[in-house]
């Protein structure tokens, strides 16, 4: 057992940690000390029945219990201290019971999330007030319900992330959790096929709203129903394509608008989005099919990430406008075939460049990139290794990744590992012009 004893510096009391993490247990240490405030015991193969030990850890503040083969959530009530608790990644067999959580008065952050065993069951749970974030994302649960301890419950839940799972509806709050909700993640549900403006309407202090993935054949005139303050818009249902037009009328109303997402929507066109050039930060059409977009379509202020992953590009879109605002470029998934220089001249603050699985064939020496990017992915492309790549064969250029045999053609070098690739063997390849 690794264990840590740490005294705090804001007070005189001293907090004891036990971090045993990927160790193959498959039940509860029995040693564990009455005191211990931070429990871990994540990556490990601890099952159920095994953890009456909790009722006498009244001093616990932290207990992650993620990755492990769990079939029911233990029994947490005398943990009235926990404000962090992490069961994400375990096989859970049973419903979890309304009032689990309910004496947790001082729990904070609660992830549920990749428990697998939930699948096709309701989450229905009554949280405590002092409750911020709750995470339960890929749990296929089909129903979500939460409601306050009392009716008078000041409830202080912002965070709520409910994306990928089967949900056939949206979910229930009491009118208290739609007050204090400001984030809100939906992502992938794909049964949920109508939103009510009426429940947008209740969401009165959103400032982040995801909504991707769904069924809906029609969306709601969002903007008759979420704040005008919003901050975060992520969007994706069928025929968005076509409806774009109609809905993208009244979008200049989210005047402080700084990361909007149309995603898996299959969408052909790239939409007109200008009425946000002076607030938007971050641009992703992720999993549509969009083509190449005009070459004046980025002209941001402020725009730092453009996420074009999953579409049907063909060559680097123009981002010159962008060269002293830019950091994240990802454009993985395309069909993007030659790379010239001139379309990254100049990119001052470009740090992460995403162009693997792609069909690259050839790529001109943007090594001038280097040393502001730490992070050029080119895997997965199927490069004809000849003296134009000589530059990539340079020790400096930290954070290039390469696939480990990155040459279609020639014949001669397809089998060759890129790290046994001199530049005569290059040169011997030709020339790309």
């Amino acid at each position: 057992m690794c264990i840590a004893v740490c005294l705090s510096l804001a007070s005189t009391t001293s907090s004891l940690e036990i971090i045993q993490t990927n160790e193959n247990l498959n039940e509860f240490p029995s040693d564990i000390p009455t005191d211990v405030t931070h429990l871990d015991l994540s990556v490990n193969q601890i099952v159920g029945d095994t953890f009456s030990i909790l009722t006498s850890l009244e001093l616990l503040e932290h207990l992650d219990l993620s990755t492990n083969l769990f079939t029911e959530v233990p029994n947490i009530s005398a943990c009235v201290n926990l404000e962090y608790f992490s069961m994400k990644s375990n096989k859970l067999l049973t419903v979890i019971p309304q009032d689990t959580f309910i004496s947790n008065i001082n729990l904070h952050l609660l992830h549920l999330d990749f428990c697998s065993g939930l699948d096709g069951t309701f989450l229905l749970l009554i949280i405590p007030e002092s409750l911020t974030v709750l995470t339960a994302q890929n749990t296929y649960v089909i129903q979500v319900d939460l409601e306050d301890v009392k009716p008078d419950s000041n409830t202080q839940l912002m965070t709520l992330k409910l994306g990928y799972n089967k949900l056939k509806m949206m979910p229930s709050f009491s009118d208290a959790i739609f007050r204090s909700l400001q984030v809100l993640s939906l992502d992938k549900n794909e049964d949920i096929s109508q939103i009510d403006v009426n429940y947008l309407r209740k969401l009165e202090n959103i400032t982040e709203i995801s909504l991707t993935g769904l069924s809906c054949n029609m969306f709601p005139n969002i903007t008759l129903g979420l704040p005008r303050n919003l901050i975060t818009l992520k969007l994706g249902f069928r025929e968005i394509d076509t409806t774009w037009d109609d809905i993208a009328v009244e979008m200049k109303y989210f005047s402080t608008l700084e990361f909007f997402a149309i995603s898996y929507a299959d969408m052909v066109t790239f939409p007109n989005i200008s009425y946000w050039q002076s607030t938007l930060k971050e641009i992703e059409f992720y999993r549509d099919l969009i083509t190449d977009p005009p070459e004046d379509v980025f002209n941001y202020v402020s725009l730092s990430r453009i996420n074009l992953q999953f579409n049907q590009l063909t060559r680097i879109p123009n981002v010159q406008p962008q060269r002293n605002t830019l950091e994240r470029l990802l454009l993985s998934y395309n069909d993007i075939r030659v790379i010239t220089s001139d379309k990254l001249s100049g990119m001052n603050r470009l740090n992460n460049l995403s162009l693997d699985n792609n069909k690259i064939t050839q790529i001109a020496d943007i090594s001038f990139l280097f040393p502001i990017i730490q992070r050029m992915n080119l895997a997965g492309n199927p490069f004809n290794c000849d003296g134009s790549l000589t530059w990539m064969i340079n020790p400096d250029l930290k954070g290039m990744l390469l696939s480990v045999y990155p040459c279609a053609t020639p014949d001669h070098l397809t089998t060759r590992p890129w790290n046994e690739i001199t530049s005569d063997d290059l040169l011997s390849g030709g020339m790309f012009k």
